[in-house]
């Protein structure tokens, strides 16, 4: 009998019309001169949508088949990845650079002493945190103590591909990490690739110092905080603005404590910079549920140019020693 996990997948694919890859639905490419720069500069933009994900792009370059070339290329990665994804084999079958992603997971773990630990699907799914759930509920106190404490048997060791994993803590980082190389290929001058709420900015746009991006506060989707001037990095924005849920007046976000089985309703978001999409998108889940103390020892040891700018009643930004601030 397959595992409930593989059960909900296969209905899941099966409700999308997907066989063998999963397909990329609802497409939406637009491709023209960029009036505002330079009539020898093409841009490519466009958005898809597949299953949960949502994907979005901006190409620059200065030949039109070369971008819709690498747009095509991309898409054959996004497929093969993404099915991988989803259909995780045993570890003994994967090589490589899934390989050091598996570590980098355990390392997300080991960082936040298993409050993010991707084993956690049977306790998000008890909490409705799951893409086949059809409300949000809140587990008693028993259940969440059950749940809590095989996940602290299992530990961070525990943590292989065989298992069901929650995609949600590191999917769309770990595809715009394996679509760096082609955004920045021959014939590509600047490139943005967003999948979800992670996106990756290379090169800067045709006459402009760097890509501006807007910042919205975690908690209220229409108001801007600020502006992000990047260019070679990788931005996570994580909010609650959209799922979270009320009973009885009481607001529970979706963050949830392995330790605990509990989630972090005090802590709204985070913003992180850095250049790896992957581990932006680790380190922003993982800081809403750590104190200051051991996440500020995680910054410390993350990638060169790793930026936390975490959200609670205000703004708090936390560097690398040696982080060097951008323009």
């Amino acid at each position: 009998m397959q595992p409930l996990f593989t059960r909900l997948l296969m209905t899941t694919l099966a409700s999308l019309s997907l066989c063998a890859a999963p397909r990329f639905a609802l497409a939406q490419s637009v491709y023209a001169e960029d009036m505002a720069t330079s009539p020898a500069v093409n841009v490519l933009r466009g958005q898809e949508q597949w299953g949960t994900h949502r994907i979005s792009w901006t190409l620059y370059g200065t030949s039109p088949q070369r971008l819709e070339q690498v747009l095509k290329q991309l898409r054959a990665q996004w497929q093969s990845e993404a099915q991988w994804l989803y259909t995780l084999p045993n570890d003994s079958k994967t090589s490589g650079a899934r390989q050091d992603l598996l570590k980098t997971l355990k390392n997300g773990c080991r960082n936040t002493a298993g409050a993010l630990n991707p084993l956690d699907f049977s306790l998000r799914e008890a909490w409705g945190f799951t893409p086949q759930s059809l409300s949000y509920r809140v587990p008693t106190a028993q259940e969440r103590a059950r749940l809590s404490q095989q996940l602290s048997q299992w530990g961070c060791e525990g943590i292989a591909f065989s298992q069901p994993l929650t995609l949600d803590y590191f999917a769309a980082g770990w595809l715009v990490d394996q679509s760096k190389p082609l955004l920045t290929s021959k014939g590509v001058s600047a490139a943005r690739l967003q999948i979800d709420d992670v996106a990756y900015y290379a090169g800067v746009p045709p006459q402009a110092e760097a890509w501006k991006v807007p910042v919205y506060h975690p908690r209220k989707a229409e108001t801007l905080i600020q502006y992000f001037y990047l260019k070679d990095q990788a931005l996570m924005m994580l909010g609650d603005a959209t799922s979270h849920f009320y009973v009885n007046g009481v607001r529970f976000p979706d963050f949830v404590d392995a330790r605990t089985g509990g989630v972090h309703e005090e802590s709204a978001g985070a913003y992180v910079l850095s250049s790896s999409a992957l581990a932006a998108q680790l380190l922003a889940r993982g800081s809403v549920l750590l104190e200051k103390e051991p996440l500020k020892a995680w910054v410390q040891q993350s990638l060169p140019g790793t930026r936390l700018i975490r959200w609670q009643e205000q703004l708090e930004q936390l560097v690398p020693q040696n982080f060097q601030a951008a323009s």
